[in-house]
């Protein structure tokens, strides 16, 4: 039966134009039958050639044009020294450079004029091209770019694997300082959000990805991290994994046979492949820490979470039953190569969550699947694309899987407009993926409590405590700190406007309520603001750094201020608001988790950033301190309010906060301690009283 494979006529595949060929190479050889171990490894590789052709061709036609010079270029600047190219002048210099297989294409010529224009192509080195010796032998994306899930807000998560050994700790060091060059380099010139990691195969083929720091997942995830790239892999430059030109669902030892077999293959070119190990057996242990970190990126990629917790717990209450997904997908694409230009992986993991929850009847979570799915994907389906026959491949995907679902298009219309949703809507949509998933994660630890595996785990107490951390940071809600929205909305826009009112809470007591969109007072007390409310506060001060820390508001946000009469009467005016909520925002810097240091997260959280907003409310006549607001920040990226009416305790805890951490830092207290007050007449008198209390200029 293994004849056929050779005489079988292959499909010629889509032309690739653009892109620079990187298949694998079958050394001919027609005097000998091959082996049939030989066989079992040459059909894969020829699978997954057309497979990845058919990848690189759908990711790259949905980039936006910058985007797509950035994937040409990166495996240039990874290849070539880049020294006149990029920031890190001198890293660059001295890092190991040269990647496997690589060539200049007229393509990336061009690009490359238009990215450094001015500038001369470098001389390449007169290496040959398949030099073995190269430091980087592959380049690879994981994870939705290729697939049906990319959107224009997709990372680039790269794989740049090297031979650990060959590289000196120096040489090391001054890779990673270029890949994070290129970061910089990919964000500043396209917009992309680029992630190099560099990977020692090694490392990687024991299944260590380090330890969990900025994107990483470090021991969270081992063989599922692996399992994950050969399901969602493509191969930019350089040599093909070997798994893929195994068999489905090879034991370890047969993997290691197979390898064997291919390095002494006369037929299979061994030095266009790359050894990453196998995936096989993956025990229970890892998938608590798999769900641990997958929890953590629900915070910023919430549909992609809810599908992959929902697939770690069918791997884990089945017991992998069903096998790798990986496998799966091989397994489909070896018994019909025509299925090269279909199969999408996220469409075959969202395939075996979906069945899971039908088989255990979980209706409810099924509904929050697919929604998750559709958005992820963001099709933005019209009631017109149903009736076309020429659909892009994304669009016609998702149209068929709505027809099954049973969908109206009323409900696509919903999920299309999800980035205009009420406050309310946005916010029961985020309690129904975070119960979900918090769920899911209950099960997971259960599972494995029952099956008695708690010994096995597999991720590092120092990456528990930082995952364990960033989540405590993310859904904890203490004394005094400013609260998150939680959204489901990745990066949601700012607000193009926004109104602000007071109210009286009882006969005493003013509240200040935020609302989306211009509202006149009259709309609000008549009750037309309820859907829009966003927040209230007794303190104006805490209701505008809850909009900054929630990123609801930037410089283009118009703000509606509506004063009442007698005690909702306010001395505040637009320009002093817009003055304060710009402040903040430069003042303190919305980190995200992945942002903050792990030394950070594994000691106790401190103070570092301190904010005093003096008399914002009062009229001109104030003297003396009427009201404090005191905002804070801690190592942990935390943000805290606390309000002081007719008391000096605000200041107070200012004061001991300069002496103790800048009295001999003059420069240190710049960034990092301020007092603002509105520019009135009180100001005159207050300031220079303030600036001898704490015996420095703090009000200019």
């Amino acid at each position: 039966m293994f004849k056929k494979f050779f005489s079988r006529k292959k499909s010629a595949p889509r032309p690739l134009a653009e892109i620079p060929d990187q298949t694998v190479e079958l050394v001919p050889d027609r005097e000998e039958e091959p082996s049939f171990d030989e066989a079992r490894l040459a059909h894969p590789l020829r699978v997954f050639e057309q497979y990845n052709a058919n990848k690189r061709d759908f990711l790259y036609d949905q980039l936006p044009h910058r985007k797509k010079l950035v994937y040409d270029l990166i495996p240039l600047l990874i290849h070539i020294q880049a020294d006149d190219l990029l920031p890190a002048r001198d890293a660059c210099k001295i890092s190991p450079c040269g990647v496997y297989g690589f060539e200049i294409t007229p393509l990336i010529a061009q690009g490359f004029a238009e990215a450094f224009p001015g500038r001369s192509l470098p001389a390449m080195k007169s290496r040959p091209v398949l030099d073995p010796s190269l430091p980087v032998k592959s380049i690879s994306l994981i994870g939705s770019l290729g697939s049906i899930a990319q959107n224009s807000k997709s990372d680039f998560d790269y794989w740049i694997c090297i031979e650990g050994d060959t590289f000196s700790r120096e040489s090391r060091l001054y890779f990673e300082e270029k890949l994070r060059a290129i970061d910089q380099w990919a964000d500043t010139f396209g917009g992309a959000e680029v992630h190099c990691f560099p990977l020692d195969l090694v490392k990687v083929r024991r299944n260590d990805f380090g330890s969990a720091g900025g994107e990483s997942s470090g021991t969270a995830q081992g063989k599922i991290l692996k399992e994950e790239f050969y399901r969602s892999l493509t191969l930019v430059c350089g040599q093909v994994p070997l798994w893929w030109a195994m068999p489905p669902g090879v034991s370890d030892q047969e993997y290691s046979s197979l390898s064997a077999l291919a390095a002494k293959s006369k037929r299979i070119d061994a030095s266009r492949l790359v050894d990453m190990g196998n995936v096989y057996n993956i025990s229970l242990g890892e998938f608590y820490g798999a769900a641990i970190w997958q929890i953590n990126k629900t915070i910023g990629s919430p549909f992609k979470s809810v599908l992959k917790m929902a697939l770690l717990e069918e791997y884990m209450i089945n017991h992998g039953s069903k096998g790798l997904l990986a496998d799966d997908l091989k397994s489909r694409l070896l018994a019909n190569e025509n299925d090269a230009n279909y199969l999408d992986p996220y469409v075959i993991m969202f395939q075996r969550a979906s069945d899971y929850l039908v088989e255990n009847n979980r209706l409810d979570d099924l509904d929050l699947l697919r929604r998750s799915l559709y958005l992820k994907a963001g099709a933005q389906l019209s009631l017109a694309d149903h009736r076309r026959a020429d659909l892009p491949r994304k669009k016609q995907v998702m149209v068929n899987l709505i027809r099954n679902w049973g969908w109206n298009h009323k409900m696509v219309e919903k999920l299309n407009d999800y980035h205009h949703w009420s406050s309310r809507e946005a916010q029961r949509f985020s309690d129904e993926i975070n119960r979900f998933v918090l769920k899911t994660y209950k099960r997971v630890t259960k599972e494995l409590a029952s099956q008695k595996q708690e010994s096995d785990l597999k991720i590092s107490q120092r990456d528990l405590t930082v995952l364990g951390r960033k989540l405590y940071i993310f859904f904890s809600e203490r004394t005094n700190k400013i609260s998150s929205i939680k959204s489901v909305i990745e990066d949601p826009p700012a607000l193009s406007s926004l109104t602000i009112q007071p109210r009286l809470d009882s006969p005493r007591s003013k509240v200040w309520d935020a609302y989306r969109g211009f509202l006149s007072r009259d709309a609000v007390e008549a009750g037309q603001g309820w859907e829009k409310m966003l927040a209230s506060s007794p303190y104006l001060t805490e209701l505008l750094t809850w909009l900054v820390t929630n990123k609801l508001y930037d410089e283009s946000t118009s703000i509606n201020l509506n004063a009442g009469a007698g005690r909702l009467a306010t001395h505040c005016t637009v320009p002093d608001l817009q003055n304060l909520l710009r402040q903040i925002k430069e003042f303190f810097p919305n980190l995200k988790l992945s942002e903050i240091k792990e030394d950070d997260l594994l000691s106790k959280p401190k103070l570092v950033r301190m904010f005093l907003v003096i008399n914002l409310d009062e009229t001109d006549r104030a003297d003396g301190l009427v009201e404090t607001g005191l905002i804070y920040q801690n190592s942990w990226g935390e943000v805290f309010f606390k309000g002081f009416s007719r008391s000096d305790d605000g200041i107070k805890i200012g004061r001991d906060f300069v002496r103790k951490h800048f009295a001999y830092d003059p420069v240190g207290l710049m960034t990092r301690f301020k007092v603002f007050m509105p520019e009135r007449h009180f100001k005159k008198s207050l300031g220079p009283r303030l600036n001898k209390y704490f015996g420095t200029k703090i009000v200019s």
